[in-house]
């Protein structure tokens, strides 16, 4: 290939690492000033860097590394790719597994590596999640009493509660992520099942994805709840 192709080849795999890297990196939160507790987009930061992403760009990458020349153009974008990836679904997760593993035995098991890391990783995401609804509710009850007592005006309530409500759009933002990650895993066992593979113990993992995606749904549907029957409503 030829210096300006490989400069072009370069180029675009940089302005998609660069879109995804700021996608996965802006904290703010979507209908408000007030950011959500740094707990909550830590732990909600996996799900930038699944197995998805990284097999979406591996696949790329294995096109157009064939393409790209060698030298530090190529490298660079390898390194960048590496670090964020592409978000891709479910055919290309499937896709880069088969081209990194030569047989199914060791296809299953890289799936099974990274459902598992999915559920540690949602699992911490919950537990971070459980604690934060618990302040989040005394600060409620707080506010409420304060309130009630008129020792802070309405305007006032609304401000100290603008945290616990970037919180809520931040676990709805977690929870739709996740349970589009199992819709993933769903279609990858469903694909895997149909050709004669076990997925026994992919289906267990999975089962357990989804109780785990349950109960962040219940957390959000707690504070919700809660936050509808305060004062302020």
């Amino acid at each position: 290939m030829n210096g300006s192709l490989r400069r072009l080849g370069v180029a675009l795999l940089v302005a998609l690492v660069g879109a995804q890297v700021g996608c996965a990196t802006n904290g703010s939160v979507p209908g408000g000033s007030a950011q959500a507790d740094p707990r909550l987009q830590q732990q909600a930061s996996f799900f930038s860097k699944s197995g998805f992403q990284a097999c979406g760009a591996g696949v790329l990458l294995g096109f157009l590394g064939s393409k790209l020349g060698k030298g530090s153009d190529r490298q660079a974008a390898v390194t960048g790719a590496a670090a964020c990836g592409a978000l891709m679904g479910a055919n290309y997760y499937l896709e880069g597994r088969r081209t990194q593993y030569a047989n199914k035995e060791q296809q299953l098991q890289a799936m099974l590596a990274d459902l598992r890391d999915d559920n540690a990783q949602l699992s911490g995401l919950l537990a971070a999640t459980r604690r934060v609804v618990a302040e989040d509710k005394a600060k409620i009850d707080r506010v409420n009493t304060a309130l009630v007592a008129r020792k802070i005006d309405k305007a006032q309530a609304e401000k100290q509660l603008a945290g616990v409500d970037a919180n809520r759009r931040q676990l709805e933002k977690s929870l739709a992520d996740a349970e589009q990650r199992r819709n993933n895993w769903r279609q990858i066992a469903s694909t895997e099942r149909s050709s004669g593979t076990d997925t026994s113990q992919l289906d267990a993992e999975l089962a357990r994805l989804d109780q785990q995606v349950a109960d962040l749904r219940g957390q959000l549907a707690e504070i919700n709840n809660y936050r509808s029957i305060a004062v302020l409503g």
